[in-house]
C-alpha cells in the first residue's frame, strides 16, 4: 500500500493503524505510516489531527542496524482530509520534495508542523488561506525563495518558525500586523 492509498483510506476512516513491523513492506518513496497517530472528531468520526513524529535517533533502530529515517513526500491526497486541523510530520529527515500547494485549501487547519525534513521549493504563496492557522513550523528544511507576503495576513498566527532553510529577501515590514504573534524565528536563512 502506497502513501497515496494510505491518505485516501484515512479520509473516511475513524482509525488506521500500521505497526512498525509493516514498515519494511512499504516500498520506495511511500514509507510514511500512521502508528496510532491520528485523532478523530467524536461526533463525525472524521480525522482531525495527524501527528507523525520521527524517531530517527531511537536506540531500537541502532540496535537493529537500521536508521529509522522515513523517506518519501507529502502526498497531495492529504488535501482531501477537509476536517484536518493539525498536521505534524516532524523529524523524519528524508521527507522531501515540495509542500503540496493544495494544502492551503484545508479550511480548519490550525497547526502545520513540518520541522526536520528535506522539504524544498517555496512556501505556498497562498498561505493566507489558512485563516485559522496558529502555528507554522517549517524549520530545518530546504525551503527557498522569499517569504510570501500573504503570510502577514494570518491574523490568528501565534508561532512562526522558519529557521534553517534557504529563504532569502527582506524581512517583511508587515509582520507587525500579526497582533497575535508571540514568537517568530527566522535565523539561518
Amino acid at each position: 500500500m502506497g502513501l497515496a492509498q494510505l491518505w485516501a483510506a484515512q479520509r473516511n476512516s475513524t482509525r488506521l493503524e500500521l505497526r512498525l513491523a509493516r514498515l519494511s513492506r512499504l516500498a520506495g518513496d511511500q514509507k510514511l505510516i500512521f502508528p496510532r497517530s491520528q485523532r478523530c472528531d467524536t461526533t463525525t468520526g472524521r480525522v482531525t489531527d495527524i501527528n507523525l513524529r520521527g524517531e530517527s535517533e531511537d536506540p531500537i533502530f541502532k540496535k537493529a542496524g537500521r536508521s529509522g529515517y522515513v523517506t518519501g513526500k507529502l502526498s497531495p491526497a492529504i488535501c482531501g482530509i477537509d476536517t484536518l486541523t493539525t498536521l505534524v510530520v516532524a523529524d523524519w529527515k528524508d521527507i522531501a520534495k515540495e509542500i503540496p500547494a493544495c494544502i492551503t485549501a484545508l479550511p480548519s487547519h490550525r497547526i502545520l508542523d513540518l520541522i526536520g525534513n528535506k522539504l524544498s521549493g517555496e512556501i505556498p504563496a497562498d498561505v493566507s488561506k489558512f485563516s485559522c492557522l496558529t502555528v507554522l513550523n517549517l524549520t530545518d528544511n530546504a525551503l527557498s525563495d522569499k517569504i510570501p507576503t500573504s503570510i502577514t495576513w494570518l491574523g490568528s498566527l501565534k508561532h512562526l518558525n522558519l529557521n534553517n532553510n534557504q529563504l532569502c529577501g527582506e524581512i517583511l515590514k508587515d509582520f507587525g500586523n500579526l497582533v497575535m504573534l508571540s514568537r517568530m524565528l527566522l535565523t539561518r536563512n
